[in-house]
């Protein structure tokens, strides 16, 4: 296996429609927080955007080769006890990737942002490794005129986008304060999400997947498993075959059905309405344990250690959580 093109993945970003709402799933019903509340860039003709927010500026924006030179999101980010982010944004109606893909997709995960440890030069060898590799440059920005924002498209295998970021040593963090979004203590005491551990993707095939990360990214190695039934055949269900590597920081596993054309199967429910591969669920640690979770949710899988939760309606993902001390 080749060297690996990354080691670390630093944040995991949602596209929502609804970024209230959205919130709310982690502050209310989860308990966690704070959340950063922020906006970047600006939208053309709308003086109201940045009004009482902190937004950090967007400069020379390109998407796929065309230059639009700015785009408008508004972002609240989540950092998890192992230091991942939880990133969601909701773009505003001027073009951006993120309107691209809430368009097409609907919510979900639209990007992970991968941590490379490179000088300039190496920043661009590995964009170029992306391009060889089938994955060109998509979009391409500054962010707080220093940084070199990239999103590289893996949607065709991954139904995702790869965010490779450039600091010059010379970067300092912006110096402000901007405004929280304060979890629900009343109704949880403690986070019911303790560190974010992992992702699924859902593939109607694993083979190119691996292709990808293994062979040409040096992602791995992979543990393969299944075929094997989750839920319930008389209810919410799916059956699939899985591939699991823990070479990263997170877990990441991908799948594919047993029977895709099984229309009643969770897993081809979720890839005929995303319309395609893209990311099924988002893992987290439960501090208090899984049971006080599995009552409030559409349930797919369920048991004393773990179970896999419905917030595709906010989110455009499955959460599942693990019992922190299951195991030790």
């Amino acid at each position: 296996m080749k060297r690996p093109l990354f080691s670390e993945i630093s944040q995991v970003a949602l596209v929502v429609s609804d970024l209230d709402r959205a919130t709310r799933v982690l502050t209310q019903e989860l308990g966690v927080g704070p959340l950063l509340n922020l906006r970047f860039g600006s939208v053309e003709g709308d003086p109201t955007f940045a009004e009482n927010a902190v937004a950090l500026p967007i400069d020379n924006y390109y998407l796929r080769g065309e230059y639009i030179g700015r785009y408008g999101i508004f972002m609240a980010a989540a950092t998890f006890e192992n230091e991942v982010q939880l990133e969601m944004i909701s773009p505003a109606q001027n073009r951006s990737l993120f309107r691209d893909y809430l368009d097409s997709h609907g919510p979900g995960v639209q990007h992970i942002c991968i941590k490379h440890g490179r000088d300039y030069d190496g920043y661009l060898k590995l964009l170029g490794e992306m391009a060889v590799a089938g994955n060109p440059l998509t979009s391409i920005c500054r962010v707080d005129k220093e940084e070199i924002c990239a999103f590289v498209d893996h949607d065709q295998r991954l139904g995702l986008s790869l965010e490779v970021q450039f600091r010059p040593e010379t970067y300092q963090l912006p110096d402000m304060a901007p405004p929280m979004l304060q979890p629900n203590r009343k109704a949880c005491p403690k986070p019911l999400a303790g560190a974010l551990t992992g992702m699924t993707i859902a593939a109607w095939r694993m083979e190119p997947v691996l292709e990808l990360l293994e062979k040409q990214y040096g992602i791995g190695p992979w543990e393969i498993g299944g075929p094997g039934l989750h839920g319930f055949r008389d209810g919410i269900y799916t059956e699939i075959r899985t591939a699991t590597c823990k070479a990263l920081n997170l877990t990441l596993e991908i799948f594919e059905p047993v029977h895709p054309e099984d229309g009643d199967d969770e897993a081809v429910r979720f890839l005929r309405k995303n319309g395609g591969n893209g990311v099924f669920s988002v893992h987290f640690t439960a501090p208090e344990g899984v049971d006080v979770l599995k009552s409030k949710r559409r349930v797919l899988f369920g048991n004393d250690h773990a179970v896999l939760l419905d917030f595709t309606e906010e989110l455009g993902a499955y959460l599942k959580f693990i019992d922190s001390s299951y195991g030790r």
